[in-house]
């Protein structure tokens, strides 16, 4: 009785410890962003000039300008706002709102629906 006892208090903790990193894990989901144009080679990156703004499609990497989080808008229940750690928590990938409506840059984080993304599988077009 007394080993089993034992063993709990060993193996209890490290249980615990080990569901709650895969749930921190889990909320804080990194992912490569790619596309059919560049190949699996190029990833969606933020350039390194000090604004840290610009967004370019550079070689896959191990950098943090590279890994984008989804996380869910409070507002829309179908729309994600994309964050990478290289601008912090507080920037959010948007669509710069002058009437083209074509370019990308890193914004502080808003309600803005330039800011708001939503995921639609398609068909791979190759």
């Amino acid at each position: 009785m007394l080993n089993i006892n034992l063993n709990l208090k060993i193996v209890l903790p490290l249980v615990l410890v080990s569901l709650l990193a895969q749930e921190v894990n889990a909320q804080v989901k990194q992912n490569r962003l790619r596309n059919t144009l560049t190949g699996a080679g190029y990833c969606l990156d933020i350039i390194n000039d000090g604004d840290n703004n610009k967004l370019t499609m550079a070689r896959c990497g191990n950098v943090a300008g590279q890994r984008w989080s989804l996380t869910a808008s409070e507002t829309n229940p179908q729309a994600y706002r994309l964050q990478t750690p290289f601008t912090g928590t507080d920037n959010c990938l948007a669509t710069i709102d002058d009437g083209r409506n074509n370019r990308l840059t890193i914004a502080q984080c808003s309600d803005a629906s330039g800011q708001l993304w939503s995921i639609t599988p398609t068909p791979f077009l190759g």
